[in-house]
């Protein structure tokens, strides 16, 4: 199976000639938990989808501000998070791009279009896959125009404390670099998050995403809080009604479920150190310590790569992410999403017999 982001179950499915419903999936860290204001937003819109949506996103970024404790003109929302890592390479046309990495690979698929020269500063296994801001400084004095940073990074789960994004940022100024953050695991550790900062600034923008902690993959939902003028600029270049009406309304309301938030981070303070905790007592697996809300493992054993492994649980039912073909990485590390305590079972049951 090609393999590019995971959460593919519909291709599983197809291959194997049976219903998606039927794997688990583990390879795309999405909240297990549903909520419940969300789902009830959802079919009280269904008799609004004859009209066509808001164009303008009124009330959406006016709730979104609101949660956030900004003001509607840093906020945009648009059709997920990937729309803007497409769309802003268009935007404001670098020449020459840095990407903190292992990484998204959708950073570098949207530099790519545009013709954009694309470096990595890879980080090290030996330092926690935490950034080195000297490192950061050097590389940047060689002339590029944007930083990409995922925080909490997406696979390694690595956190960057918020005040080492913030002399990032100030790296980045006196650079005259873009700075993207991709906050799109940050509901997860929200105090981290660099938001408000990026609305004040000139040079950050800040993607979050709906799909992640609320499990709105489906609907595609996400924003981009940056400064008033970024902000005009990037809605120029959006094409009419990018968020369609149910997105909007389910977002709106995941965000007044306060219970769900809740019982959210209680689930993931509960089941993140069951599974981490599990993953470690395999012989042959070292799990990587993580904010969010999935873990990236390393196979020590010779009985397995990731590519193997993943073949070997895809017959018991079970979706991992392969990580070989990442910056950064090799053909021994997965990366595996926190489930519910069944689930997270299964999977534990299943590796302990691939490993036997």
């Amino acid at each position: 199976m090609k393999d590019i982001h995971g959460g593919n179950i519909w291709e599983a499915a197809d291959n194997a000639a049976t219903l998606p419903e039927e794997f688990i999936d583990f390879s795309a860290s999405i909240n297990p938990l549903a909520s419940r204001k969300v789902v009830a937003a959802i079919k009280g819109g269904i008799r609004q989808i004859p009209a066509y949506p808001d164009p303008t996103s009124k009330a959406l970024r006016r709730n979104l501000a609101a949660f956030h404790g900004l003001t509607p003109d840093s906020i945009l929302p648009g059709n997920g998070s990937t729309e803007f890592i497409h769309l802003l390479p268009q935007i404001f046309k670098p020449s020459k791009a840095l990407i903190v990495a292992p990484a998204f690979s959708e950073y570098a698929a949207g530099l790519c279009k545009t013709g954009c020269k694309t470096s990595y500063l890879t980080l090290r296994q030996d330092e926690g896959f935490s950034i080195n801001l000297a490192r950061l400084d050097a590389r940047l004095k060689n002339g590029f125009d944007i930083l990409y940073l995922a925080n909490p990074s997406n696979p390694t789960g690595a956190l960057t404390p918020r005040d080492a994004v913030l002399e990032a940022a100030n790296i980045c100024r006196k650079a005259g670099a873009l700075f993207v953050v991709d906050e799109a695991f940050v509901d997860f550790c929200e105090p981290e998050s660099v938001k408000a900062e990026a609305a004040a600034a000139r040079h950050i923008i800040v993607l979050r995403s709906m799909t992640k902690f609320w499990a709105m993959a489906g609907l595609r939902s996400g924003y981009v809080v940056t400064n008033a003028g970024f902000i005009k600029k990037i809605a120029t270049h959006l094409p009419p009604w990018t968020v369609n009406t149910l997105a909007s309304l389910a977002t709106e309301a995941g965000l007044t479920d306060i219970r769900h938030r809740q019982h959210t981070l209680a689930w993931l303070k509960r089941e993140g150190p069951f599974l981490y905790n599990g993953l470690n007592a395999i012989a042959g697996l070292k799990p990587v310590p993580s904010s969010a809300n999935y873990f990236m493992v390393e196979i020590t054993a010779a009985s397995h790569t990731a590519s193997s492994l993943k073949a070997a649980l895809y017959n018991d039912g079970i979706l991992i992410r392969d990580l070989s073909a990442m910056t950064g990485l090799n053909k021994r590390f997965f990366r595996v999403a926190v489930k519910t305590r069944k689930e997270n079972m299964t999977l534990i049951a299943a590796l302990k017999k691939a490993f036997a």
